[in-house]
């Protein structure tokens, strides 16, 4: 009787050990079946990001800073690069231009870095003193390292309006009754140019129509 019971305890004690054996390779297998599953719901999120980015380029400004404040507090920390795009290169739509000032980020004294940082990177075809981002906004600047940027110029297909209400289109009689008689005015064939010194700011013309307004310190 004793012996059976000096058998059944090492039996006991073998099954302790064994299953103490086995118990490490269940947690491992636990951990490879929660990898898997993990990576599945990534990939399955991924997805439906593709999705909502599609979504999310054909809104309107106002409603694509919606979505994203709302998917920011739906995913918490997790990367948010997958749907939203790098929007340092958006202008502020609701913004004017001023006079001797700018146009948001696209200001009088701004460096090639600040710009390329707020703009993305210019066009192809841009020089060292001419930077370009006309396909995307319809504006270009002369720029050096002594000023930073001094004269910024907002060619047809740029929408906003100058703080005056003058925009791209506007006729030049609009334009002499909100800026009186220009300070200098230039002619070069069809175009003509009218120079507000004192406000920082100039139009060339073009048939009677503002076809380029141009941004510059006042002086």
């Amino acid at each position: 009787m004793k012996a059976i019971s000096g058998v059944s305890l090492l039996i006991v004690i073998f099954s302790s050990c064994v299953l103490a054996m086995e118990e490490p390779r269940e947690l491992l297998e636990g951990r490879e079946q929660f990898r898997i599953e993990l990576e599945s719901a990534k990939a399955r999120y991924l997805i439906g990001l593709r999705k909502l980015r599609k979504i999310y380029l054909q809104c309107d400004e106002t409603e694509k800073i919606k979505l994203v404040q709302e998917e920011i507090e739906f995913v918490g920390g997790l990367d948010f690069t997958e749907i939203v795009p790098d929007r340092s290169d958006k202008l502020a739509p609701d913004l004017k231009i001023t006079e001797g000032v700018g146009y948001g980020p696209f200001r009088v004294g701004a460096t090639r870095e600040e710009l390329i940082r707020s703009l993305g990177q210019p066009d192809p075809g841009s020089t060292k003193r001419w930077v370009q981002w006309k396909r995307k906004h319809s504006i270009h600047c002369l720029i050096d390292e002594g000023r930073g940027a001094f004269e910024l110029r907002f060619d047809r297909g740029f929408k906003q309006p100058l703080a005056s209400g003058i925009r791209i289109g506007s006729s030049v009689k609009d334009v002499r009754k909100r800026y009186a008689e220009p300070d200098h005015v230039t002619e070069k064939g069809a175009a003509v140019k009218l120079v507000y010194s004192k406000k920082g700011v100039l139009f060339w013309t073009d048939k009677g129509e503002v076809i380029q307004m141009v941004i510059f310190k006042p002086y």
